[in-house]
This record gives C-alpha cells, sequence and structure tokens, in this order.
C-alpha cells in the first residue's frame, strides 16, 4: 500500500505555505502545484483538516463513479435550498428521487426549444450590440453582461415558456409575440417587481443571497441587500404562479407544442397526471416524512427548488463560456477565421429561420464551433474545483498508478478541474504562440520537427501525446516546460481530429447526435461532454459538466445554446479587441493595414486581456472576470481593423 504524497510546509519544500494561503489558489496555480511536487494527487494536513486535491483522470473516474463511498458535501449547498431542497443539495437516495425527475426534462424536445430561442436571443443580441444600422463601430464593454442577459432570456424561455425581451425589443413591440409569452415591464397585481426585473435582481444578487441570512437582509441599511431580498419574495411568487399554471395544464391536459417546457416536464415527472386534483399539495416536511399527496414525488417546494437551481446552475455557467469565447476569438483572430470558415460551409446562404436542431447542431458541435466551445471550457472551467468527501468511519482506497492508496475519513476531496485541463498527460500540444502576436502570425504556428508522434488525424501541429511517450521523443526544439506552457493557450484546433470534422460534409459530426449518447443509471442520456468527430481526451481528464452520475444536467442545453450563438455571432460577424485605450478611431486609420504600429497597439490590448484572463478572475458561485473588463468591437467580415 502506498502512501499519497503529504505536504510538508517548509520554506526550502516545492510547495510552501504560501502557495497554499493565496485565496484562489486553485486557479492561480492550476497544475503548478501538482508539478512541483511530481504528483498528481496529494495530500494537505492541517489541524482541522484533511484534503485530497487530484489531477489524475484515473482517480477522478474513480472518485466520480464511486457515488457511495465519495459522496458530495451537500452541507457546502444548503444556502441554495433558498425554495426547498432540490437535485443539488441532496445525496444517496433523496437525491436519486430527485435524479430521477428531474434528468427527463432535459429531452431533445426541449433542446429543440433551447436551439430556437438562442437562435432569436442571439440575433437581439447583435442588434443591441451594433445598432439597427448595423455598422459596428462602436465600442462593446458590456460583453459580459450582455451574455447573462441572453443567457437568462433562452434559460427564462426554456424552463417556463416565459420569452423575455431586450430593452430595444421592448420599445419596438407592444403586443404578445406570436407562439410565446411576452413579459411586459408593467408590475401586475399582487407584485412589486415585474417578472423581469426580479428574475434578473435576484441572480445579480445571489451571492447575498447566500451569504447572509434573510432576515438581516430584509433589514440590512444597504439597499443592495434590501433590493436582494425582494427579489427574492417576488420571484418565489412568480414561480409558485408559474408552478400552479403548469400544474393545471398537465391536470388538464393542455401541455402541447412548444409549450413543453422544463417546468411543465418536471411537473410531470413529479407524478401530476391528466385528471389529479388541483387541490392537493404536498409540502417539504411531508416528503421528508415520506407523505406527499397522491402518487406525487416530489413535493411542492421541492419543484420549485429544482426549478430555482435550474436558473441558478445554467445561466451563469453558458454566459461566461459565451463571453469568455468571444474574448479568446478576438485574441486569436486565426482561430476566428477557421470558425466563420465553417459556420459558412455549414449553413450557406440559408437564412437564420431555416436553420435546424437535428441537423445543423451536431455538424456545429462536431467541428470548429464545438472545438472554440470546448477549449474555452478546458481554459476557463465554470467550476475550478468540485468538491467530493468521505464519510466518518469510512476511508478509502483508490488505484494510482499501479498502486493502492487509501484516503482518510472525513477527508475533503477537490477535483481540480483547473489542474487536470492542464495536465500534460492528457492533451495535444506543442510550443506556444509568442505573446502578442496574433495566433495567425507567421511566428506564432507552432512547428513539430520529430513527425513520428504527429498522428496523421491530428491537425494544427498538436502533438497528442500517447500513453507509453516521453516528452523527451518530441520536438528537441521545444522543452517540456515550453510545451507544456502551450495548455494555456487558447488552441481550438487541438481538438479537431481531421480535416473532414471541420465542415458540413462530416459523416461523423452528423453522428453525434444523442441517440448514441451514452446512458446513465438515473436520469437517460445526457449527451456527450465532446462530439465523437473531435479529440476525446480519457475519462476523468475533461470535467467542466463535472462527471458520472452526478454530471450536469443541463449539459446538452448548455452545448446547443452556445453553438447556436457562436454560430450566429460569426456568420456575419468579426470580433476584434477595442484599443481605444492606446489609440483613437482615426489613428488606427492612419497605421498601414498589417503593419507593425497597428501590431504594437493590437498587443497591448492583447497583453491586457491575458492579464485580466490569468490574474482578474474570482471565484464566485462560477469563475468570473471581476477585475476589469475586455471591450471589443464587433465588424463585419472582410472589414477587420486587425486582419494579420
Amino acid at each position: 500500500m502506498a502512501v499519497i504524497q503529504q505536504v510538508q510546509f517548509r520554506g526550502d519544500h516545492p510547495a510552501n505555505v504560501h502557495s497554499f494561503l493565496r485565496p484562489g489558489m486553485a486557479w492561480f496555480e492550476r497544475y503548478e502545484t501538482f508539478k512541483r511536487l511530481n504528483s498528481d494527487i496529494y495530500l494537505l494536513v492541517t489541524p482541522s483538516r484533511i484534503a485530497l486535491s487530484v489531477a489524475d483522470a484515473e482517480v477522478i473516474n474513480q472518485i466520480v463513479t464511486r457515488r457511495n463511498d465519495f459522496p458530495k458535501p451537500t452541507y457546502m449547498y444548503r444556502s441554495i435550498d433558498i425554495y426547498g431542497k432540490n437535485v443539488i443539495t441532496t445525496e444517496g437516495s433523496v437525491w436519486r428521487q430527485h435524479r430521477k425527475i428531474t434528468a427527463p426534462p432535459f429531452s431533445e424536445t426541449n433542446n429543440r426549444l433551447v436551439w430556437t430561442e438562442s437562435l432569436h436571443q442571439a440575433q437581439a443580441m447583435m442588434t443591441n450590440w451594433v445598432g439597427k444600422d448595423g455598422r459596428g463601430d462602436r465600442t462593446v464593454h458590456t460583453v459580459d453582461a450582455d451574455a447573462m442577459r441572453l443567457s437568462l432570456h433562452v434559460i427564462s424561455r426554456a424552463a417556463f415558456g416565459r420569452r423575455v425581451k431586450w430593452p430595444h425589443e421592448e420599445r419596438e413591440e407592444s403586443n404578445a409575440e406570436k407562439g410565446g409569452e411576452t413579459d411586459r415591464p408593467e408590475v401586475p397585481p399582487g407584485h412589486t417587481m415585474a417578472y423581469k426585473e426580479a428574475l434578473q435582481d435576484l441572480l445579480e444578487h445571489v451571492i447575498w443571497l447566500v451569504i447572509l441570512p434573510q432576515w438581516f437582509l430584509r433589514n440590512s441599511p444597504f439597499k443592495v441587500h434590501r433590493r436582494a431580498h425582494e427579489a427574492l419574495l417576488e420571484w418565489g411568487k412568480y414561480m409558485n404562479e408559474i408552478y400552479t399554471e403548469k400544474r393545471a395544464e398537465v391536470v388538464n391536459g393542455e401541455t402541447t407544442g412548444d409549450r413543453i417546457d422544463l417546468m411543465g416536464a418536471l411537473v410531470r415527472g413529479a407524478g401530476f397526471a391528466e385528471g389529479d386534483s388541483l387541490k392537493e399539495v404536498s409540502t417539504e416536511a411531508d416528503a421528508e416524512k415520506g407523505i406527499l399527496a397522491g402518487n406525487k414525488l416530489l413535493s411542492d417546494e421541492e419543484i420549485i427548488g429544482n426549478a430555482f437551481v435550474f436558473i441558478l446552475a445554467g445561466h451563469e455557467t453558458t454566459a461566461n463560456t459565451i463571453h469568455f469565447s468571444l474574448v479568446l476569438l478576438a485574441m486569436n483572430p486565426g482561430a476566428q477565421r477557421r470558425l466563420q470558415k465553417d459556420v459558412e460551409e455549414i449553413f450557406g446562404e440559408r437564412d437564420i429561420s431555416q436553420w435546424d436542431y437535428e441537423n445543423d447542431f451536431p455538424k456545429l458541435f462536431g467541428g470548429m464551433t464545438g472545438a472554440v466551445m470546448n477549449e474555452a471550457l478546458r481554459l476557463l472551467p465554470p467550476v475550478v474545483g468540485i468538491p467530493k468527501s468521505t464519510v466518518h468511519g469510512s476511508p478509502q482506497s483508490l488505484n494510482f498508478q499501479g498502486r493502492k492508496v487509501v484516503v482518510p475519513e472525513e477527508a475533503h476531496i477537490h477535483l481540480h478541474a483547473a489542474a487536470i485541463h492542464r495536465n500534460p498527460k492528457y492533451w495535444p500540444r506543442g510550443p506556444p504562440k509568442p505573446h502578442n502576436a496574433p495566433a495567425s502570425s507567421p511566428v506564432a504556428k507552432s512547428t513539430i520537427s520529430n513527425p513520428t508522434l504527429v498522428s496523421s488525424t491530428y491537425k494544427g501541429n498538436l502533438v497528442p501525446l500517447p500513453t507509453n511517450a516521453s516528452l523527451s521523443n518530441q520536438d528537441a526544439s521545444s522543452s517540456p516546460e515550453t510545451l507544456e506552457e502551450d495548455l494555456d493557450e487558447f488552441k481550438p484546433e487541438r481538438w479537431l481530429l481531421d480535416a473532414s470534422t471541420t465542415t458540413s460534409s462530416s459523416t461523423a459530426a452528423t453522428a453525434t447526435a444523442t441517440a448514441d449518447a451514452p446512458t446513465e443509471d438515473f436520469g437517460g442520456p445526457q449527451g456527450r461532454d465532446t462530439s465523437a468527430s473531435l479529440f476525446h481526451p480519457p475519462k476523468g481528464a475533461y470535467i467542466p459538466f463535472s462527471d458520472g452520475g452526478r454530471a450536469c444536467l443541463g449539459r446538452r442545453f448548455a452545448q446547443a445554446e452556445v453553438c447556436a450563438v457562436l454560430a450566429v455571432i460569426f456568420r456575419e460577424w468579426s470580433v476584434e479587441l477595442a484599443v481605444d485605450e492606446w489609440a483613437s478611431d482615426e489613428e488606427v486609420a492612419a497605421m498601414p493595414v498589417g503593419g507593425e504600429e497597428r501590431r504594437r497597439v493590437w498587443g497591448k490590448a492583447d497583453a491586457r486581456a491575458r492579464w485580466l484572463l490569468q490574474d482578474g478572475m474570482v471565484m464566485m458561485i462560477t469563475l468570473q472576470m471581476r477585475k476589469g473588463k475586455v471591450p471589443v468591437r464587433f465588424v463585419r467580415k472582410g472589414r477587420e481593423r486587425f486582419a494579420f
């Protein structure tokens, strides 16, 4: 039996105490601590607790598949039981009950609705950014907030059947749109906030709801706290109204067409059926006692609690992926052009109204669009560390590199997404591009002199590292440290297996429909974490949606939304770093196109964006850019100012 590497705090130790005391250590250190310790798992032992950190794919796979041995520490999530127990905050048999009921609503029927609504909302967002005239000669400082708004609008429609409009849409349209309800800004009777206002304020201030008790929020001298509490109450009222409406629709047999949203499906899955009595009500206390009205499988509070976490877990994760993808593409014009070519080949001249989920989404997911999304999630996972634990009186053994190691009882376990996503054992890689050089610049291209390790199926001059290969076999001109630095670079090409997968003619991409998605033992097919036609890391090496039985229920939901939004944007537009801080429009126009002056001013914007993506990130509920913004501009394809 082997002993797990333990951290000893000595001044000369490669992992000294300063690293572990740094706030946000898991993000800022990423894979560095594991590299310094020369081990992909280690124990941190303190007087108050023992913590196991993991960046090994095989060990992660063991932990996530042994749910009973390594349960989720649900005490960490009690604060989001705002409206009722839910699939995130429960464990054991109670969790299995929630999982069985909450998984089916994330169906292909709902994903189709997500796709359609995402196309609509992406077009509205672009109008908001470039103006009705479509000139796009304006700097956008609100990409993060607008991505949040878009994602919130999509999930409102998909979860509750409520379409939320952008400000310019509200000004232009006064009547409800055919095919979906439109919530106007007027405050209905019995409320102090409009639906849209309550929803946005609730999620904008949710951190206060998580860390502060309601009695304090209600009586706080700070307006932001009182506003958060008001939004909490108001959204609770709206959710109760929506729940009552959906329950009536199910009981009366009225759920048809595109009104099959997550809440309606959740109500049906909880045991409501046509002909049931609307007077039957079950409370959370009843559920805990095993006493539920009729054949109901969840209490009313639990249904609403799950509806809330659908929004909480779904909107911010997807919004961040859209935001970071746009910033990373602005920093990498070469990857952006490849994405635009992919989108053009898939859709041609077809109007967006003719884009089809069943036929078009698999092609996007299996091509450069999916590669961009996957690479953004690899670099900037929504949650940096996924928590697990061992329980009292139950130490657990694991197999690590052929050895048996034992995790002590009551240990805190952290599956380090930011580290495993940079572990050189699992990822194709090559020399990094020089900083401040666009990805399309000649000096930025990776070159590997040893062809023996470059599989013919990999494109972009990236090296897949076989399990039995050593770094010494790779390009002699690139040191191991240099090659590993590539894993901090945005290179979506590392996901592309062959040229055919980047075009609409890819039969492999088309084959990635959910028919071949793996089936999980609680809740049915959830969709692949990556397309079958893209590079597939070893099980446990890519965990932006977690893995195993507790993997994200809305994985396909998020993938459909991100792919749809990226396709809408890059069909007609390019995104560029804004350089207003260093040069005016007139000064840029006077610089030679493609010349050194433009490269230098672009390089300054790129350097600042790099700093923000590394040192400007903060782990709130999810990983967010909180120390500044990366302003960008959207310009028509072919009119780029920084086309190097």
